[in-house]
């Protein structure tokens, strides 16, 4: 099972037990994609959800004929914290919530993940973080030098301090 497995596990079940609510969707890897606006349309939210998917390799074609590039390898939280908060800004529930799934390593991205819970807290939006991996070794997939698909063990960590923080700077 892969970060991306679970995160996309917890959301899923998240937006199941809010038949009510407007919920959109926003990935970030190098940079933030809005993947779905506020809808009430679930169904399409999580057809679109298991549409995400983690880039390949740098260099290797994507599953939609792209190359991937070494930025859309990399995290930028506080890109996608803000794309979501531009999201909020005008809609009209009086409750506006980010739940934000994430390792918190943010290592790309023109917008600081402590600068973008400012905004948050400007804006009256709260930020609920979900810290989503490990620290230490952890396997992952890669593929090895002849193209063959391997479990490598890797160094990860999850950054609960910067998490911590961005949930309270937002309340």
């Amino acid at each position: 099972v892969t970060r991306l497995d679970v995160v996309k596990r917890i959301f899923r079940e998240f937006v199941e037990q809010r038949p009510e609510d407007l919920i959109g969707l926003v990935s970030f890897g190098g940079y933030a994609s809005v993947r779905a606006p506020l809808t009430a349309d679930h169904r399409a939210l999580l057809h679109t959800l298991s549409g995400v998917t983690i880039p390949g390799e740098h260099g290797e074609v994507d599953d939609r004929g792209r190359r991937v590039t070494s930025d859309e390898l990399q995290t930028a939280i506080g890109d996608g914290l803000a794309v979501s908060l531009l999201r909020l800004k005008d809609a009209t529930p009086k409750t506006k919530v980010v739940i934000l799934l994430s390792d918190g390593e943010s290592n790309a991205g023109a917008v600081t993940p402590m600068e973008a819970a400012k905004a948050a807290a400007d804006l009256g939006v709260r930020v609920y973080t979900i810290g989503v991996g490990t620290t230490g070794l952890t396997k992952v997939r890669a593929r090895d030098m002849w193209g063959k698909e391997v479990l490598a063990d890797v160094h990860m960590t999850l950054d609960e301090e910067t998490l911590k923080t961005i949930a309270e700077t937002t309340g």
